[in-house]
């Protein structure tokens, strides 16, 4: 996505709008590891500046270069980017100036993680929380949130605010996951009784066949134990 033309610009020259940017600080840890791998890998991402040299992206990589001493590092201007890399950068500002409102927030980090998720396959979402500064599990309650905006869903779409919004999707996540696990149960159920086997013997069986599993004798008896149960408390009407 990158247009492959790139600039050395001397660190000292680079300017950071504090005003215009994120106002919490940097993470000493983060900058460290960062550091690491920039002189382990070299600089992977150039950071993006305006033309009058303003800092746009990359201010962790630039606190990481001037970590190892650097004098110079690789860059390019917004208007060397295309459109789909502007538009990240735009999000990206638009979320950490904490300008949006709730919906429009959760939509754009939704936006903002499927754009680097398109360019880098390995692109997770740990990754859209370090870039935007929230926890992962934050990211993720947002994401999922952002879904179900995009898909119209009325409870959400008029929740007032995003705890009630994230509430009411978490809730139809459990309720979903109780009927997939409940139709497992019969489907095992009734697998097991036609074959005279313990529905445990069948959920093993049809997991063998996603990940073979080596037996062990510790595992056979734990499978004659729980069998023995299961039978004992059917006899009983359980």
């Amino acid at each position: 996505m990158t247009s492959g033309i790139f600039h050395s610009f001397e660190i000292g020259s680079i300017l950071i709008n504090r005003e215009e940017r994120q106002r919490r600080a940097l993470d000493p840890a983060y900058i460290s590891d960062l550091a690491d791998s920039l002189r382990r890998l070299g600089l992977i991402n150039p950071i993006v500046v305006s033309r009058e040299n303003v800092l746009v992206a990359g201010e962790c990589r630039l606190a990481a270069a001037s970590l190892l001493g650097w004098t110079h590092i690789s860059g390019q201007y917004t208007d060397e980017l295309d459109p789909a890399q502007l538009r990240a950068i735009e999000l990206e500002e638009n979320v950490k100036r904490k300008a949006l409102t709730w919906e429009d927030e959760c939509r754009a980090i939704l936006e903002f993680h499927q754009i680097h998720a398109a360019e880098e396959p390995t692109w997770a979402m740990t990754d859209t929380a370090k870039a935007l500064g929230f926890s992962p599990g934050s990211i993720a309650d947002k994401i999922e949130v952002a879904k179900e905006l995009l898909k119209g869903n009325e409870k959400v779409v008029s929740a007032p605010m995003f705890s009630t919004a994230r509430g009411i999707v978490q809730r139809a996540a459990a309720r979903a996951d109780a009927q997939a696990l409940e139709s497992l149960r019969t489907i095992a159920r009734r697998k097991a009784e036609a074959e005279h086997r313990t529905p445990l013997h069948v959920i093993m069986d049809e997991a063998d066949l996603f990940v073979p599993q080596e037996r062990h004798a510790h595992l056979e008896r734990l499978i004659g134990a729980v069998s023995d149960l299961y039978l004992r408390g059917r006899s009983r009407g359980i």
